[in-house]
């Protein structure tokens, strides 16, 4: 059991994952199992919501390194760590405020930014990036308009010069046979 408590995978410079790790074996060891309720109010669930800055999204890492923990160490020890689903579904939970705020990063370093030059500076380059993308986009989006355009034209010249060459073709007396006679 020693061994495997000292191999579980746990960032041992986090704090909170440290924390979370050493009353988890505390509460194991004296034969408690470690519930979901008890981790919920452990990691204090309630009060983890949407990150809005690069702190909060740091401290909602965290957590889900301590949930991803104990599903580690419940599928060694699946009677002490009874609510593998239930950890299970908040890891999903927290994966999905993750991912939204992946997507919102510009927004999160913003937020994040204020009194801080450097991450400012970086938020600065990430949005002249973001601006030189769509312009580069609309700069081709137009560029393949133009050609479109230009094609279409092309197509009409072609199929106005094609309906004109049959014309000359009978006027010189080059056309068919059939044409000839009458």
């Amino acid at each position: 059991v020693r061994y495997t408590f000292c191999i579980s995978p746990i960032n041992v410079d986090s704090k909170l994952t440290a924390a979370a790790f050493v009353k988890m074996v505390r509460r194991f060891s004296s034969g408690q199992c470690l519930t979901y309720d008890w981790m919920m109010d452990m990691l204090n669930w309630e009060s983890i919501g949407q990150p809005e800055n690069l702190q909060q999204l740091e401290h909602l890492e965290k957590v889900y390194e301590v949930l991803d923990l104990y599903l580690w160490l419940s599928l060694r020890f699946p009677d002490m760590l009874p609510d593998e689903l239930a950890i299970r579904d908040a890891c999903k939970q927290l994966d999905a405020m993750l991912q939204v705020s992946v997507e919102n990063i510009l927004e999160i370093l913003e937020n994040s930014a204020m009194g801080d030059a450097r991450k400012g500076s970086l938020l600065k380059k990430m949005r002249e990036r973001a601006q030189t993308q769509r312009e580069k986009e609309k700069y081709e989006a137009q560029k393949k308009k133009e050609l479109k355009c230009r094609i279409n034209e092309r197509n009409e010249e072609v199929r106005a010069a094609v309906s004109v060459v049959p014309n000359r073709a009978n006027s010189r007396g080059t056309g068919t046979t059939q044409e000839r006679a009458e």
